[in-house]
């Protein structure tokens, strides 16, 4: 059964303290992704496509994350290149276009992470310095 979008997201805003990421673009992050998650899996429950997000952005631990260090340094590269999406349509519309199909359909965020970061994002990001 999967966490609350409550539980998830007191989750999500502390792994941004941790992370020097502000809580409203964590939320953002999160939120875009679980919504297109929810879309193209659609026999998913919001809250299981909102702890996918939060698992896969790294803001919830995982212990495959363990074994894949790579990833969780890509993430938080990632991340930190989409300050501001809270408040800026622009950037929100940016995030949203690196979205994989492989990653809005993977069966699960522990697979999704083993998949590895290149082929969940789309190359645009990768160029830039992903």
């Amino acid at each position: 059964m999967a966490r609350s979008q409550d539980e998830v997201f007191k989750l999500v805003r502390t792994a941004a303290k941790r992370d020097g990421l502000a809580t409203a673009d964590a939320f953002a992050m999160t939120s875009t992704l679980a919504r297109r998650r929810h879309e193209a899996v659609q026999e998913r429950s919001e809250d299981d496509a909102t702890e996918f997000s939060a698992t896969v952005l790294c803001f919830i631990f995982d212990p495959v994350k363990s074994s894949r260090q790579d990833f969780v340094r890509a993430m938080r590269d990632f991340r930190r290149e989409f300050a501001g999406i809270a408040t800026h349509i622009e950037i929100q519309q940016s995030f949203e276009s690196l979205f994989s199909d492989a990653l809005l359909k993977a069966q699960s965020a522990q697979h999704a992470i083993l998949m590895g970061f290149e082929a969940l994002f789309r190359p645009r990001f990768q160029m830039r310095g992903g």
